[in-house]
């Protein structure tokens, strides 16, 4: 039974972060690979203003969330100010950049060996209350992305990938929409970022980085049209399949390997499939 909440658990944290990824990735078109470095940053956030001062889960919560869309407004602004190769390049390079300030500043981050003890509160102190808690975030998320993508602002954003010259001609500026996404695409990956935290209670700087990019980004590919149901399927094909794949009868020294290979063979094929059906066309405004 603990096997099946951890997953489940994985699961509505992975969803979280893919809806991120689709709203950034899939429906702007901007190429937020620092939402990986967004992830991480809430987690660190968290666990040392939990282990410095005696706030309460939803005060740390909160603060963590504050903190974590501050850097947002930062990549807003890079945004801007940069290409969009160089911008993707810039976040990208991000996620490196901050494992070495994680490692740096081991007096506040505990440096290599990470920060061990982050207790629970007694609301989700069992696995069992975390998943429900988990599922509780995960779907006020996807509940605010349904909004989101059904509203006028939805269609802006999809305007912006698409034209935005035609966009900025009916009064809207790029820049505001631009800005919104990267915010709210960063406070949303804070979110996936405490509820795994919740789960492991431990971090170190293996947390997020670059297994949570390829996560998200898998995601992101697979959802490809604008619909929250794409977000849930995509995040059950990334989490399951692996888990799936790990009961078949594979030798144990090559299992990991494996199920890596399976997994990346699954993933082309079905991008190569979705990519040919579901092709959005451009949309006149």
């Amino acid at each position: 039974m603990g096997y099946l909440l951890t997953v489940l658990t994985r699961f509505f944290w992975a969803t979280v972060q893919g809806v991120a990824g689709q709203l950034s990735i899939g429906m702007a078109g901007i190429f937020l690979l620092s939402l990986s470095v967004c992830f991480s940053f809430s987690a660190y956030s968290f666990a040392i203003l939990s282990k410095n001062f005696t706030f309460s889960f939803w005060l740390t919560f909160v603060l963590s969330l504050g903190l974590t869309s501050l850097v947002g407004f930062l990549f807003s602004y890079l945004y801007t100010k940069v290409s969009k190769d160089s911008f993707t390049v810039l976040a990208l390079s991000s996620i490196l950049g901050f494992d070495a300030l994680v490692k740096s500043f081991d007096g506040l981050t505990g440096g290599v060996l990470g920060i061990s003890g982050i207790l629970r509160p007694a609301f989700i102190g069992k696995l069992s209350s975390l998943a429900v808690f988990a599922g509780i975030m995960c779907l006020l998320v996807l509940t605010m992305h349904y909004f989101v993508v059904k509203s006028s602002l939805g269609r802006k954003i999809r305007a912006f990938k698409e034209h935005p010259v035609a966009l900025e001609s009916l009064g809207t500026s790029k820049d505001s929409i631009s800005r919104f996404v990267i915010v709210w695409g960063a406070i949303i990956s804070s979110v996936a970022g405490v509820l795994e935290l919740m789960r492991l209670q431990f971090l170190d700087p293996s947390f997020g980085g670059i297994p949570n990019l390829i996560l998200f980004v898998s995601i992101a590919i697979l959802a490809l049209k604008p619909k929250v149901s794409s977000a849930v399927l995509a995040s059950m094909f990334v989490v399951f399949v692996p888990e799936i794949i790990s009961f078949l009868n594979f030798p144990s020294q090559f299992v990991g390997h494996l199920r890596s290979i399976f997994y990346c063979v699954l993933l082309i094929f079905l991008v190569r499939q979705v990519s040919g059906k579901f092709t959005i066309s451009k949309r006149e405004i």
